[in-house]
């Protein structure tokens, strides 16, 4: 939408005309959808209608002709955002478990490394009430004769 706006309000004199014209066709034939009624400057309209108001020919020629490319094109393929994918791998890491290897390795501050990652928040919550008390308290603040302590 903001291209055609750039666009359509540009002079047909204007040095830069071709190139932002070459920019909203560029846009349609990689699947933007100048037929999308979207919300655009406080009405629900499409972005072919709004070049229409703007009353540049060029502008409304332009994404005519780009949207009668794009059909004849071959089909748009679209794949999923690989960031998004690598994110959602890093999130969705295998089961976790919150272990105590036996009484003497306790120390002050053993979950302030993992307290965050979601999955040990889980289990530190579901610990907590299993057993009645803070076990992320317990850890991070001690005491240290409590963490010694064999129940503990």
């Amino acid at each position: 939408p903001r291209a055609i706006l750039v666009s359509a309000r540009c002079p047909a004199t204007h040095t830069q005309k071709a190139s932002r014209l070459e920019f909203v066709e560029h846009l349609i034939l990689q699947g933007a959808d100048p037929m999308k009624i979207m919300e655009l400057q406080g009405e629900q309209v499409t972005p072919l209608q709004r070049a229409r108001e703007y009353g540049d020919p060029m502008t409304v020629h332009c994404i005519s002709n780009a949207m009668e490319r794009f059909s004849k094109g071959p089909p748009l393929i679209i794949l999923p955002d690989v960031d998004a994918r690598i994110e959602e791998a890093q999130a969705q890491k295998l089961p976790v478990a919150i272990l105590f290897p036996g009484q003497g390795s306790q120390y002050v501050k053993m979950l302030s490394e993992v307290k965050d990652l979601e999955p040990c928040r889980k289990l530190i919550n579901i610990a907590t009430k299993v057993l009645g008390w803070d076990i992320l308290d317990l850890c991070l603040n001690g005491p240290e004769e409590k963490l010694e302590e064999t129940r503990y």
